[in-house]
């Protein structure tokens, strides 16, 4: 491996990126011939994005997927293309609450319903075995969320038992806990990004917000901690049309391009955790989600901004679709398997029973087979089936086998149907 070249193969597949940061791939070998034209399909896009770090000499265009090139980064190419040959999808994001703990009260909480004090966390020997388990499914990006992850005393065992050349591991932090000594094991447990929750660049309202005095100040100051020891470190936020209408949505890509952070993350607001009953006036208007899409389209080509993931733009036709279901799966604390963190809606368990049979119910249910060009808990009709048929003070999340008619399945008969296995 040269130092003016990286270079790495998998699946009859040669990818490098080169000392200009340009990107090239061929297919090699009799396999990766036949994949030769697809190939170059799928990364042709690569070299007109821009690159927002590099990371051991490849290119980060995202912090919520691998670097490019890496054997991650090419497992996660396997994927799609091993989707398009089987028909089968297998999940590459994995979002795990691993406590249901916080300092915060969030005013907002999407996870206030999942957190059951009725019901153990997942215990740390099932959790180093699920960390296993969704990579052999194909898992790219392992994101360990909560409550507060950094209230876990096994975090650091988590993060440095996701073995490379499969995943990265990421969290999402309120950023209360970002101390040095903090941010210096988390650089040696291996943690690839992180970001860190911020409601408001007005430090009175994130506080008042966080239900947290000086809450602000202590996550600017980690964020900052996070730069200089040079993890890949983001911002993470939710748009409501006061906030757009008002500029904060605006101010919050500008605190983020001064700490030096690389990217930003822009949230719709979305009726669910402690707003679930409260439809009415929290959703956007299509308006203020094409506003948001703007915003992203300057993100993604104004060197002087920082890289930017907005929900409305990625969610929408002209992004990738809605992930929940469909790439990816959230875990609660207590193991029960939703689509995302947004959606109070379960599908097993996995103390109970495996992974994998949980992901094929899931994909194989009406309401997630196919992929959705939106997000299903700001879809009225969706709702109207699925929420608001959710009985008052029900444990959440919710089984959906409960909710209607779900059709009969068996995860026997489905792998009976499903070539292959895992999907890497």
């Amino acid at each position: 491996m040269s130092a003016e070249r990286q270079e790495f193969t998998l699946l009859g597949v040669r990818a490098g990126v080169d000392e200009n940061k340009m990107v090239s791939v061929e297919g090699i070998g009799p396999l990766g011939a036949r994949l030769d034209a697809m190939i170059k399909g799928y990364y042709a896009s690569l070299n007109n994005q821009k690159v927002l770090a590099q990371h051991n000499g490849a290119n980060v265009y995202t912090l919520y997927q691998p670097p490019f090139p890496s054997q991650a980064a090419l497992k996660l190419a396997s994927s799609r293309l091993l989707e398009t040959f089987t028909g089968q999808r297998w999940p590459t994001t994995a979002t795990l609450a691993i406590t249901h703990r916080c300092q915060c009260r969030c005013k907002h909480c999407s996870a206030a319903d999942f957190m059951r004090t009725d019901q153990a966390e997942v215990p740390p020997e099932r959790m180093l075995r699920l960390i296993e388990e969704v990579q052999a499914l194909g898992v790219v990006t392992i994101i360990f969320v909560g409550g507060e992850p950094l209230l876990h005393r096994r975090i650091y065992d988590y993060i440095r038992h996701v073995d490379y050349d499969q995943a990265r591991p990421m969290i999402f932090t309120n950023g209360l806990l970002l101390t040095e000594e903090r941010v210096r094991k988390l650089v040696d447990a291996g943690l690839y990004s992180l970001f860190i929750s911020i409601d408001s660049p007005i430090p009175q309202e994130h506080d008042r917000l966080r239900g947290v005095k000086g809450c602000w100040q202590k996550a600017i100051d980690g964020a900052r901690r996070c730069v200089e020891a040079g993890l890949l470190t983001g911002l993470s936020t939710y748009a409501t049309r006061e906030a757009l209408q008002n500029g904060q949505v605006e101010r919050m890509v500008k605190l983020t391009t001064e700490i030096g952070a690389h990217e930003v993350t822009i949230f719709d607001v979305v009726p669910t955790g402690k707003l679930l009953r409260e439809e009415e006036g929290v959703l956007l208007t299509d308006e203020d989600k094409e506003a948001l899409r703007e915003l992203s389209r300057r993100c993604r080509t104004d060197p002087q901004l920082p890289g930017a993931q907005v929900q409305a733009h990625v969610n929408s036709s002209d992004g990738f679709g809605c992930f929940a279901g469909y790439f990816q799966f959230y875990m609660t604390s207590s193991g029960h398997i939703t689509p995302c963190d947004f959606t109070p809606l379960a599908f097993g368990n996995i103390q109970d029973e495996p992974l994998r049979d949980i992901w094929l119910r899931m994909t194989s249910h009406e309401a997630y087979r196919d992929r959705c060009d939106h997000c299903r808990m700001q879809d009225q009709e969706f709702r109207a089936k699925y929420i608001d048929s959710i009985p008052d003070e029900s444990q959440m999340p919710y089984p959906i086998s409960q909710i209607g008619s779900c059709g009969a399945y068996s995860a026997q008969e489905e792998t009976a149907e499903v070539a292959g296995g895992s999907g890497n």
